[in-house]
């Protein structure tokens, strides 16, 4: 009531425009619009003067704020595997794995106490190579879901072997053993079917997408059959952990795959790669030299090699192929005269080389973030995509050097030999 007649009071003295210029002035929400913004769902209030006549009320009207609704992100498309996609897969045939020193292991106390004889053993050995060769059919024609019921065939007797002998067997350490040791090539020969090359092949999006979503879920699909077929929890955890490998290096390989398609973006644009070439002339490879060099020890003549090969390739604007051929003459360089040494030495220096490459392309990077180098994005792209290739070349010449699979490389410590046992890391306690 009061407020209404001072208002009318005031309309007969001030004009209209300073009449709104006092009310929004005296507003208790002067000011503070721009405080609550982000901070809360406080209400924000617009006080706006109704045109009126003079000796009529100013109508003082308060607009709440809209609600907020939220947005869901957006479903992930469904990617869909095209023919095209299979016909770029690998032709990898999975290798047989021969039961090794069979005759002595018929012959030990062990096997002779089960009762059975070279029959089942070589049945057991059959149907297992048998049910791996459907596991890769399925992978071939991308039904991964379907590997699971093969698997629950099998380890549920119901895929050539009884499974009161399966279970007998299976108790056995030396069978373990083969079955582990085919199980690797297995894993080894599906990754090499679905990306048989890490940095050529080129994955569409649904195809990557399968391969991560298959990687995911086929230790669930193991681990099940395993469980239903009544496996002993030792032997379970054994096939799980090899597994695993496949898992890992399927993430991986996947990722690389993935950064060597946004590379190759970059380096089919000219002007990108002039611009990388015109901001690298301009690092001062000396001094980059100079202070990797005194940590990492390396040959003056081949930090130049390879510092001018890198920028002859970006001055011939080179493929992706003539790039990776590059990468991979520099490891043959590196390991070329430990070709012959036993697979330890071959990882040794392989991990050494790995750290100074990493040293000194950080530093190198160091130096373009340094000059403010329009290019950056590009060469931490680039960065990224040779780090991880050398990862991946090293981790073949170990491979090769050890007559192991590719997968299980990478690997702790307490993962191999496969344990049955749990096993955490022990950290040394500090000696006072």
């Amino acid at each position: 009531m009061v407020t209404s007649t001072f208002l009318r009071l005031l309309s007969g003295l001030l004009s209209r425009d300073l009449l709104i210029h006092l009310i929004r002035f005296s507003s208790p929400y002067r000011g503070r619009r721009s405080s609550l913004v982000g901070r809360s769902p406080s209400p924000s209030f617009d006080i706006s003067v109704q045109h009126a006549p003079v000796h009529q009320t100013p109508q003082v009207r308060v607009m709440p704020q809209p609600t907020l609704v939220p947005v869901n992100p957006p479903a992930p498309a469904n990617y869909v595997i095209t023919e095209e996609d299979k016909a770029n897969m690998g032709k990898n045939a999975m290798p047989s794995i021969p039961f090794q020193n069979q005759d002595a292991f018929e012959a030990s106390i062990g096997f002779r106490k089960l009762g059975y004889g070279s029959l089942e053993l070589n049945n057991l050995v059959d149907n297992y190579d048998y049910m791996c060769r459907d596991v890769i059919r399925l992978v071939r024609d991308c039904k991964f879901t379907d590997i699971e019921e093969i698997w629950f065939k099998f380890w549920s007797g119901a895929y050539g072997v009884n499974h009161n002998t399966l279970l007998a067997l299976c108790s056995l350490e030396r069978v373990q053993e083969h079955i582990i040791e085919v199980d690797l090539a297995l894993y080894q020969t599906c990754v090499d079917i679905l990306i048989p090359n890490v940095l050529l092949s080129q994955l569409t999006p649904g195809m990557t997408q399968a391969c991560r979503t298959f990687a995911k879920n086929i230790d669930v699909y193991l681990r099940k059959a395993l469980q239903n077929g009544k496996i002993s929890d030792a032997f379970i955890k054994k096939k799980i952990q090899a597994i695993k490998y496949m898992q890992q290096g399927m993430k991986r390989y996947t990722s690389l795959n993935h950064l060597a398609h946004a590379a190759r973006g970059v380096l089919m644009k000219g002007e990108q790669v002039g611009q990388m070439h015109q901001d690298y002339q301009k690092v001062d490879i000396n001094a980059v030299h100079q202070q990797a060099g005194w940590i990492c020890g390396c040959d003056s003549v081949m930090v130049h090699h390879v510092n001018n090969a890198f920028k002859d390739n970006l001055q011939r604007m080179s493929s992706m192929e003539v790039w990776a051929e590059w990468l991979e003459s520099i490891v043959d360089q590196v390991l070329a005269k430990y070709h012959d040494k036993p697979a330890s030495v071959v990882a040794n220096v392989g991990k050494q080389f790995l750290l100074n490459w990493s040293f000194y392309t950080s530093m190198i990077i160091r130096d373009l973030t340094l000059r403010s180098a329009m290019s950056f994005g590009s060469f931490t792209l680039i960065r990224l995509l040779a780090d991880d290739y050398m990862y991946y070349l090293i981790e073949s010449k170990i491979a090769k050097a050890g007559k192991q699979q590719l997968i299980t490389v990478i690997r702790q410590e307490k993962d191999w030999p496969l344990s049955t046992t749990a096993q955490e890391y022990i950290v040394p306690a500090n000696d006072e």
